[in-house]
């Protein structure tokens, strides 16, 4: 199953095997038009300097809770009947979701690539309860390709479990190695206003570098469930059916 795909069950798929997919057209271009100006705006204003080295260079611009700092963005990442949280309900498979967070990631012409992670792991999920799961969005603010430090993955490195030969060889070179050396990689590359980059909580990812001319903007959703019928201690619940944050994130 390609990383790309049309919104629908083919979606659901590449998501569930490879821990990641592209999906093309899912939002109102009219409607992020408009909501990319706004936004480009205030990453612009607000953006915080991120991951930089001795040399005074970083990787990327944060803007934490951009919701915060605007009605129409609050608007748009909290509808639930809107096709963002359709879209993510879809690709986990349940509609029991709720808001963690939501960011703005800016990286400047020049800005070198961001180091691998796993979002669930860098906020400490795991922790709050094992059966909770994630889904990310991804939001291009403008049209890009990979020149401008899309988001790249390793594919499949969202699994639990992993095969004899893999374990043998983290056992003897660590898990870092065994993954770069048995996962492949991808790379989303011609995105357009109305496409969403998807990725599991779980996999390991980063950004490449922007070689482009201009900076590379995209607004970051964040939603959380339960993977389990033990409702992970209410930890996945929204905070009330007028504020969709998780509970988890309003602790």
């Amino acid at each position: 199953v390609d990383g790309v795909a049309p919104l629908g069950a083919v979606a659901a798929e590449a998501y569930r095997q490879r821990g990641q997919v592209l999906t093309r057209g899912v939002l109102n271009r009219t409607e992020l038009e408009s909501l990319s100006v706004t936004l480009s705006s205030l990453l612009l204003a607000h953006g915080r300097r991120a991951f930089g080295d001795d040399d005074g260079k970083k990787e990327v611009r944060f803007t934490f809770a951009v919701h915060e700092l605007d009605a129409s963005v609050a608007a748009f990442v909290a509808n639930t009947d809107g096709e963002l949280w359709r879209a993510a309900a879809g690709l986990a498979g349940t509609d029991e979701l709720c808001l963690l967070m939501d960011r703005g990631f800016s990286k400047d012409p020049g800005d070198p690539e961001t180091h691998w992670h796993r979002d669930d792991e860098a906020i400490g999920l795991p922790g709050v309860h094992p059966d909770l799961r994630t889904v990310h969005a991804w939001v291009p603010l403008s049209a890009m390709g990979k020149d401008m430090g899309t988001l790249q993955y390793l594919v499949g490195t969202h699994r639990r479990s992993f095969s004899r030969f893999e374990n043998f060889l983290a056992s003897v070179w660590g898990w870092e190695f065994a993954w770069f050396a048995t996962s492949p990689s991808f790379q989303d590359d011609g995105l357009d206003l109305g496409d969403i980059a998807w990725h599991d909580g779980w996999v390991l990812h980063s950004a490449g570098p922007n070689a482009g001319s201009a900076v590379r903007n995209g607004l970051a959703a964040s939603f959380a469930y339960c993977a389990a019928g033990s409702g992970c201690g209410g930890t996945a619940a929204r905070v009330s059916d007028k504020d969709v944050t998780c509970r988890v994130a309003a602790r």
